[in-house]
């Protein structure tokens, strides 16, 4: 089984049906801001709203640890979180809260996480309109739909910083969908893709992550894991982080 979901891999290996074999993966659940439209073109809403949403429990409500690592939580609380929100509300113009245009993947469990997160919102009054498209054909769909303000989505594996990073969020990146721009983060990635070793591109790569925190343009939910089934006495299949398929040591019992 190429991807079995998060949720029932501890089930089926239980039951017997097949052992489950993970890798770590940086493939992730991501809620990106679009951050050149009202309200989050205001970073200091989109960490408060980062901050508001407990990770842990999507993941231990959605997946399972046999699929995922829930992303670090903030250091304000909750509570201050949502009544931080609150303030900046009324300070951006809208004191009777907002109603906020939302996308999500109509691919499981990110409709479930999206419903989930609306709730967590809701007493800051940020009113979350919730609306899916089918993965695929999922960008199209949020390039086309250029008015939303937040969207649920993964974020696949890359198998290099540099696709990642310049892909989504540099600026005019071929993927950047919510049209974030970091002058400063411009410039370290084309040092980054200038390194002449090893630890010098680590060090560029490290101040990109800490700028994308800074900025929160997209909030990490949790990374997944590269989850397969393989049949009772299949034997030396390993996943792997990129989600290909070693078959030469594999042996069939």
């Amino acid at each position: 089984m190429e991807s079995v979901p998060a949720k029932f891999a501890d089930d089926l290996q239980s039951r017997g049906l097949v052992d489950i074999s993970t890798s770590p993966s940086s493939s992730r659940f991501t809620l990106a801001f679009n951050c050149a439209e009202p309200p989050f073109n205001d970073v200091r809403l989109r960490r408060a709203v980062a901050a508001a949403i407990d990770c842990t429990k999507l993941v231990s409500k959605f997946m399972s640890s046999s699929g995922a690592i829930a992303a670090t939580q903030a250091t304000m609380s909750q509570a201050n979180a949502l009544a931080l929100i609150k303030k900046l509300l009324v300070e951006l113009g809208y004191p009777h809260g907002i109603d906020v245009r939302s996308v999500t993947t109509a691919v499981s469990p990110l409709p479930q996480i999206a419903t989930e997160v609306k709730a967590m919102l809701a007493p800051s009054g940020i009113r979350l309109d919730v609306r899916d498209y089918d993965d695929p054909p999922w960008w199209p769909h949020i390039y086309i739909d250029g008015r939303w303000q937040l969207a649920f989505q993964t974020m696949g594996t890359r198998s290099h910083p540099d696709a990642l990073y310049r892909r989504e969020f540099r600026t005019g990146g071929s993927f950047n969908a919510t049209d974030y721009s970091n002058a400063k983060l411009d410039r370290v990635l084309e040092a980054a893709q200038c390194a002449t070793n090893d630890d010098e591109m680590k060090t560029h790569y490290a101040t990109v992550d800490d700028i994308i925190r800074e900025d929160m343009p997209v909030k990490v939910l949790c990374e997944t894991k590269t989850v397969v089934g393989v049949r009772r006495g299949v034997e030396n299949f390993q996943a792997h982080p990129l989600g290909y398929w070693n078959l030469p040591d594999v042996i069939k019992g």
